[in-house]
Order: C-alpha cells, then structure tokens, then sequence
C-alpha cells in the first residue's frame, strides 16, 4: 500500500486544483492550448469530455498532421526506439529510479473478488470461486 505524508502532499494538491501550471517559453502555442484544455478544473468544460470524447481531443490542431486510421494499423514509424540490450536493461529509465530498493507491494484485493471474474457456461452465468480470484490477484 502507498502511503503519503499529508503535509507535503496538500500544498502539491492545493497548488493543482487552484493555479495553472507552468509552461516552457519555447513551448509552441498548440500544445500549450492543448495541455490547457485537458487540464481545465470544470471536467464538463475539459477538452475531450463531450459527447464525442477522444474525437474531440484528436481534432485539436496541435494533431493536425497525424493519420490516426494508419497511426492505429502501426503503420507510423516510431519517433524514437530505445536501445535494449537485453531484458535487464534499465539505461533508459532515470537513475533516481533504478538506484531506489525493491519493494514488494502487493495489490489489495478487491471487495467484490468473488463477482469480479465471471464465466459463461451452458447459458448459465457462474462465478469464479473467491479464492481462485485471490490466486490471480497474489501472484
């Protein structure tokens, strides 16, 4: 479980919900509107939470010159690939985070495990017995 320190978070949450964040100078303006509209406090009001969603997001200028039809096919090159040398490189993640210990942390299980997991069999709905749901959640 995460646990947080209530007097340095709450200025952080203070500062988020009452100010506009800062933006680089050389920030261009489409993205600056963009971030601006996904970040407005009135979640009515926020970009993409209209009846037309995502399209609506997809529509800002700022993606004018993406091809969302190809870009879903994977049909866009990557902008960047990272080079791995193997499945134990982390040399693209920050050092503050690779250096930080290992911990186990385990995921709380859900109130309603036993509804969670359903399987239809012969017309009949039937749930997954509780303590499977425990196995897949523990491990």
């Amino acid at each position: 479980m995460y646990y947080y320190n209530i007097n340095t978070v709450q200025p952080g949450l203070l500062r988020i919900s009452k100010k506009d964040p800062p933006f680089p100078k050389d920030m261009s303006p489409l993205a600056k509107d963009l971030i601006q509209r996904l970040l407005i406090k009135d979640p009515k009001k926020r970009l993409g939470s209209g009846p037309d969603g995502a399209d609506n997001v997809k529509k800002h200028p700022f993606y004018q010159n993406i091809n969302w039809e190809d870009l879903a096919a994977k049909r866009v090159p990557a902008p960047f690939k990272p080079v791995i040398r193997d499945e134990l490189d982390v040399s693209n993640f920050a050092e503050e985070f690779t250096e930080m210990d290992p911990t186990y942390s385990p995921a709380a299980m859900p109130q309603n495990c036993d509804r969670v997991f359903q399987v239809r069999q012969k017309s009949r709905l039937r749930s997954i017995p509780a303590c499977l749901c425990a196995h897949w959640y523990s491990n």
